[in-house]
């Protein structure tokens, strides 16, 4: 991959994702992208690049890039312990947010082994901790 190409790439999905890719993930890029560049009729990633440069935008083709670059985790939905633990904490406060912040404080204290972390939640009425 040359490097004007890298460069083109990993803009591109900073900007569309946040992820940030760094020289030594270059055969991340080939392996994740090369089926979806044969897939498109294209030879090689300098070619899908040459494709996204010269021609109109076509979202379908960037969102499928950033689908392919992107790890799909959903591992927090199928950990079964955050949702022990809140089950098991009682936040009988009437502000909905306040209690979700002290909910994200007690998991982080829980699953994170940290302790003392103080959120803030700026309200318009107010700063709730």
């Amino acid at each position: 991959m040359q490097p004007a190409d890298f460069n083109y790439l990993s803009d591109l999905l900073k900007k569309r994702s946040g992820l940030a890719l760094t020289e030594d993930k270059i055969y991340l890029i080939e392996s994740r992208l090369l089926p979806l560049v044969k897939q498109h009729g294209l030879h090689d990633i300098g070619k899908l690049c040459m494709h996204l440069r010269t021609q109109p935008v076509n979202e379908a083709l960037l969102v499928e890039i950033t689908e392919a670059m992107t790890t799909n985790e959903s591992s927090f939905f199928r950990d079964i312990k955050p949702y022990e633990l809140l089950r098991q904490k009682n936040y009988s406060g009437t502000d909905a947010a306040a209690s979700s912040i002290q909910a994200i404080a007690y998991l982080e204290r829980r699953l994170l082994n940290r302790s003392g972390a103080v959120y803030y939640l700026y309200l318009p009425e107010g700063r709730c901790r």
